[in-house]
């Protein structure tokens, strides 16, 4: 068999020609293993839009009568000049297309002659695609030239649709039937399947707001460009429309959840999922999967492939589990044994600490960190709860002043940045989150493009705590409860207090309203707090 690396202009040259083109999409049909992530029109649409920071390049396989027998795309950072998969991070399975007969032969082929070129250290693959074979990891060929491969392995979760005991059960649970109860009761619930690429690039923005907001209140990072990609998704449907698998729920005309992924004849693969955080009282996530595993058995799909990750819903949701590997190539024996090491230790956390008790522990110690900043450098208030009787708002103090109050519009809060206050971006967002789900409302200020002012609103009929009387308030029935007021401008702190309160009580109705509980800040005087006009 005969190797060939090809350089970024012949990369750029070869994947344009049509001959190749149908060769590649001929070895695909006869690779066992191959996903869509290794065929042609995911990887071409990768390079194009990567172009500025990976060089492609391209590894092919020969027989002895010069055909193409084997294709493994890479792609090269052009900053570090590490060597990847095409795809990178992006690709959730790494692999190569080649017929099962010539497999062994040309991966290590491959791996004899990327080590002579590129001589890297150690090479991290992502997951091998579902059934993709691993004999190749013990040929003798590869020790004897120094190379080693070390492996992780995974039961990667998966729902088998024609078995629907699982989903069944989730939907008999008394929460979820009463969740979608009350959603239905404000608005139709339809899962509608996009394909049109006008309205999947405007939705897309409402996408990467949702899920930026979601990974900065959990793991406190905005998601790289390599986790949400608007112009690749959009490249995506260009060169493949039919196997991208775009779905999602309305609530009404609202957006409540989605799931951009790709889909084979049989499969569907979950892609990046998002929903609206303001709507977390009703698990959006939990109702809008029990929506698509239904929508995708009726389009007659056999399997949803949940992916490795080691999220706990996805493992709430399967009812079977694949093998998967992931492997790490070392090209010498010092490194097969430092990654050895690596990988025991990232096995042993991944099996007894999910992404669900990082994030418990993450919150637990940031409460304790958020308790002690109140601690120290919040002013002392004797009364910092005012509970207030109806009465005549007037007119909105200082309207003139400032912007109009948002209502839930909960991209305000990825506007916010830390000055000389205490709370991180990351505890207002979790805040945040956590609120949502209880079922508060959030009032925002925006002025130039920053988070100028905040105060959340909650319903009667339940318990408030009040932190620095270190008690609850058992609200009456009617009443509202407003709290955690923040601004950032400390100069006009009084005026734009004013100014949020009265707004608000203009705008919610008032004709059933028996008590209003305003949870004064520490730092507010008394007389602006009494000067709402409720006694």
């Amino acid at each position: 068999m005969i190797i060939k690396i090809l350089s970024e202009n012949d990369t750029l040259k070869i994947i344009s020609d049509a001959e190749f083109i149908s060769t590649w999409k001929r070895l695909a049909e006869r690779t066992k293993h191959c996903t869509l992530i290794q065929e042609y029109g995911f990887v071409v649409s990768w390079y194009q839009l990567y172009f500025d920071k990976y060089k492609p390049i391209m590894v092919l396989g020969y027989d002895e009568n010069r055909n193409i027998i084997g294709i493994l795309p890479l792609a090269i950072a052009r900053d570090t000049g590490c060597l990847s998969h095409a795809g990178d991070d992006q690709a959730e399975y790494h692999g190569w297309i080649c017929p099962p007969q010539y497999e062994e032969a040309f991966l290590v082929r491959a791996l004899l002659a990327i080590k002579n070129k590129f001589k890297p250290d150690t090479w991290k693959w992502g997951w091998l695609p579902p059934t993709a074979n691993t004999y190749w990891f013990n040929s003798n060929l590869l020790k004897d030239n120094g190379i080693y491969i070390n492996q992780m392995t995974f039961q990667s979760p998966i729902y088998h649709l024609e078995d629907s005991e699982r989903i069944n059960k989730i939907k008999r649970k008394k929460s979820i039937k009463n969740k979608i109860k009350q959603l239905e009761r404000k608005g139709e619930l339809r899962i509608e399947r996009i394909r049109d690429k006008g309205r999947t690039k405007k939705l897309l923005e409402t996408i990467m707001l949702q899920y930026t907001f979601r990974q900065l209140a959990l793991f406190n990072h905005a998601p790289s460009e390599k986790q949400i990609n608007k112009k690749l998704s959009l490249k995506q449907m260009d060169f493949m429309p039919d196997n991208i698998h775009f779905t999602v729920l309305w609530h009404g005309d609202e957006l409540l959840a989605c799931n951009f992924g790709l889909c084979t004849e049989e499969n569907v693969i979950l892609g990046l999922i998002s929903y609206d955080p303001v709507k977390g009282r009703y698990s959006p996530g939990v109702i809008f999967l029990i929506k698509l595993l239904e929508y995708i058995a009726e389009e007659g799909y056999k399997v949803l492939d949940l992916t490795p990750g080691g999220d706990r819903y996805k493992e709430n949701f399967s009812n079977s589990h694949t093998d998967l590997c992931r492997p790490t190539l070392c090209f010498n024996k010092y490194y097969q044994t430092k990654d050895h090491i690596a990988t025991l230790l990232l096995q042993y956390v991944k099996k007894h600490v999910n992404t669900k008790k990082i994030v418990s522990m993450q919150c637990s110690i940031e409460k304790n960190i958020s308790l002690l900043k109140k601690i120290v450098f919040e002013p002392k208030d004797t009364r910092p709860s005012y509970y207030l009787y109806k009465g005549k708002t007037g007119e909105i103090i200082h309207k003139d002043m400032f912007p109009a109050l948002h209502y839930q519009h909960y991209s305000d809060l990825l506007l916010y940045q830390q000055a000389n206050g205490v709370l991180t971006r990351k505890e207002l967002v979790y805040s945040a989150m956590k609120k949502f789900e209880r079922g508060d409302r959030l009032y925002t200020m925006v002025s130039d493009g920053k988070l100028m002012a905040l105060v959340w609103l909650a319903d009667s009929g339940r318990k408030h705590w009040r932190p620095a009387l270190k008690d609850r308030i058992n609200s009456k029935k009617n009443s509202l409860y407003i709290y955690d007021f923040y601004t950032s401008d400390t100069s006009k702190r009084n005026d734009i207090f004013q100014f949020c309160i009265h707004s608000i009580l203009k705008e919610v109705e008032m004709k059933e309203l028996s008590a209003l509980y305003l949870v004064k800040p520490a730092d507010i005087d008394t007389k602006t707090a009494n000067s709402i006009g409720f006694f």
